[in-house]
């Protein structure tokens, strides 16, 4: 017989770290965390570099430094663990499979599940990179792994493709490390990272970054030895004759991360265009026993807002679980509009059970002097102005509950108004 719970949390990152201490405090003990990793922490334990736990612990840590603090919250909380364990299976009867290293398969029963499984990383594959497929091609999770974990030196030479903060990130930790990187390729006209580790990355360390460049080809066997690029136009067509040639013996690939959401796709649940599941404001899917949170919804800059996400719905999986949360209706539809890419939630349940709608969403482009309007159908409830909007940083944006009235959709969008 399966053994039963009142809470699964599939993931023990940040996310589903910040899930498990919330739903304990809210009362709920009786829960099991699920690990498929040997430690918890995720890919934390391979950030070597600092500027972790600023919001949550007041202070700068390196991703195994903040890591290790979160686990410690956890011993105050005495409920089961499950670690080196792979969910394989979650039915629409609220039953878990889960392989455990060394004892087999198991299932489980439960009342409410959270998935904080995080995301994965674009391959070669994903992105049709072009020309010989020689070693030396891998991606900046596993230079990170390689380097950090391992402690082996994989290369010389490097060409980092994609301006995201891992890429830029991995350009700095390759430069201590004295392993040359002779340039960032990004597609996108601008940098997907945030202005800080552009300047602390690649301008303190005099590596130039090529914005609206895309790899034409690859050349070597058995390991790679020439990298070729080009500039785009704004049609993202090659520019002829401005082919560049790097001699690398490695090309890494930071293009970008996608939530791994296989386990909810099984149930049938729907994606947004953040490519997480659709949840309402409880984080709550159209399964109303089935959370989501974490980089498994959506791609987060922060592992802070990652843990308070979390928080946020494992408060509101106690809810469920207590009664008091009821199945989505779906209120309110919520739509990205002029400017904006995706938005969190993407649907809204009226009256809310917080004091403020939190709103989570990243611009399309790079804006100056602009304004974010919050309507409801017509009617305009909400604006603020930004200085400046960045795809590469995501916007949370509280609205007080009582500007919320009925409607059909709630629009976020861009306005010079």
């Amino acid at each position: 017989m399966a053994k039963k719970y009142d809470l699964i949390i599939v993931g023990g990152g940040s996310a589903g770290l910040g899930a498990a201490v919330a739903a304990y405090d809210a009362g709920i003990h009786n829960i099991l965390l699920i690990e498929k990793e040997a430690t918890f922490g995720g890919i934390l334990n391979q950030c070597v570099h600092d500027g972790f736990g600023v919001h949550l612990f007041k202070k700068t840590l390196t991703g195994p430094e903040y890591a290790h603090y979160l686990v410690e919250m956890l011993k105050e909380r005495p409920f089961d663990i499950l670690l080196s364990s792979n969910v394989t299976d979650i039915s629409d009867k609220q039953e878990v499979t889960v392989f455990v290293a060394g004892q087999g398969v198991m299932l489980f029963k439960t009342k409410a599940i959270i998935l904080t499984t995080g995301s994965y990383e674009r391959s070669a594959g994903a992105i049709n990179l072009p020309g010989d497929r020689g070693a030396g091609i891998m991606n900046a999770g596993q230079a990170q792994y390689f380097l950090n974990l391992k402690g082996y030196e994989f290369a010389k030479d490097v060409l980092i493709v994609g301006s995201g903060d891992i890429g830029l990130i991995m350009a700095r930790r390759l430069s201590l490390l004295g392993i040359k990187v002779h340039a960032v390729s990004e597609i996108m006209p601008h940098s997907s990272g945030l202005k800080r580790n552009i300047v602390q990355c690649l301008d303190d360390f005099n590596i130039p970054l090529y914005l609206s460049h895309k790899v034409t080809d690859v050349r070597g066997k058995p390991r790679i030895e020439e990298v070729d690029i080009a500039e785009l136009d704004d049609k993202f067509e090659i520019i002829p004759g401005t082919t560049k040639t790097f001699k690398v013996d490695t090309l890494l690939l930071a293009v970008g991360l996608i939530p791994y959401v296989a386990l909810s796709d099984n149930l049938g649940i729907p994606t947004s265009k953040s490519r997480g599941p659709v949840v309402n404001n409880n984080y709550q899917t159209q399964l109303p026993w089935f959370f989501v949170a974490g980089n498994a919804l959506h791609i987060h800059d922060l592992a802070d807002d990652a843990y308070f996400e979390g928080e946020e719905a494992g408060r509101a999986a106690s809810l469920f679980i207590n009664g008091k949360l009821k199945a989505p209706t779906n209120t309110l539809q919520v739509v990205p509009g002029y400017g904006i890419n995706y938005v969190i939630p993407n649907n809204l349940e009226l009256p809310l059970n917080t004091e403020e709608l939190v709103l989570k969403f990243r611009p399309k482009e790079n804006y100056e002097n602009k304004r974010i309007v919050v309507k409801i159908d017509d009617t305009v409830i909400f604006k603020k102005f930004f200085p400046f909007l960045f795809p590469s940083e995501l916007v949370i944006l509280k609205v007080k509950k009582e500007l919320l009235v009925a409607g059909e959709k709630l629009i976020v969008e861009v306005s010079d108004e």
